[in-house]
């Protein structure tokens, strides 16, 4: 083994994972968002586990092709690398919501939905 050959960092995890959940929130694949960057869907799943170091410019790349500030990807607060894909494309969806008020009315809605749910059970 290559004892040059760079360990990821929590960093590059951390930022790898915050692209995977930007990537599923906007529903894309691998292959289209590799595609929309110009490079292999293995490359980018590179990326999103911290394999390969993402340059600056990689950065503001991808950051385009999602439609996110590249702040977004530099925020410390940590995610969750277990929430499921399917919450993530509805978070998306919500967000695209023009309004906060329909944002909230909707979210009492699926809590309503849910506690009478946990009620019959």
């Amino acid at each position: 083994m290559d004892s040059n050959k760079r360990q990821p960092s929590a960093f590059d995890k951390d930022l790898g994972r915050k692209i995977r959940m930007m990537r599923i929130m906007r529903d894309l694949t691998m292959v289209e968002l590799s595609a929309r960057l110009g490079i292999s869907h293995q490359q980018l799943q590179k990326h999103e586990k911290g394999i390969d170091r993402i340059t600056v410019e990689r950065l503001v790349q991808i950051g385009q092709a999602l439609r996110v500030p590249v702040t977004e990807f530099l925020k410390t607060d940590r995610l969750d690398a277990g929430i499921n894909p399917e919450i993530l494309r509805t978070a998306g969806v919500l967000h695209q919501l023009p309004s906060n008020d329909v944002r909230r009315d909707l979210q009492k809605l699926v809590r309503t939905i849910c506690n009478s749910w946990s009620d019959d059970g």
